[in-house]
């Protein structure tokens, strides 16, 4: 029984110190959801015609974080 206080205990601890640790968590799950749908749209785009090999390595470069 002590046992479960100690943990409930210790989880309240860490949210209320560390909340945000939480929100980025979830956060970056969402922005590499993005980010991997907008490579895909990229690849669409490419496939189809709809921009040149420079364009789609040059916007692929940027979407991976290097300018």
């Amino acid at each position: 029984m002590m046992f479960f206080g100690l943990l409930i205990f210790l989880v309240l601890i860490s949210v209320l110190i560390k909340p945000e640790y939480i929100r980025n968590f979830f956060a970056n799950r969402e922005s590499a959801e993005k980010a991997s749908r907008a490579e895909e749209v990229l690849k669409e785009r490419y496939v189809k015609g709809e921009i040149d090999e420079e364009e789609y390595l040059k916007k692929l470069k940027i979407l991976k974080g290097g300018e």
